[in-house]
């Protein structure tokens, strides 16, 4: 006897997980950085970038 797509329900071969929280995409509204975190942050940037770092190599 043969198995056909109509024997077999796959929907139900096993159970499905609960779904964790952090799955869920919530709409929130990110809140303004001020001006003083504006500058910390960009002087920050600027530092990094003009730093000269080399990569060590992988051996």
């Amino acid at each position: 006897m043969s198995s056909t797509q109509h024997d077999v329900d796959h929907a139900l071969a096993y159970p499905e997980p609960a779904p964790h929280p952090n799955w869920h995409r919530h709409k929130r509204t990110h809140r303004s950085l001020s001006s003083t975190q504006q500058r910390h942050n960009q002087e920050q940037l600027l530092q990094a970038l003009s730093t000269h770092r080399t990569l060590a190599k992988a051996s």
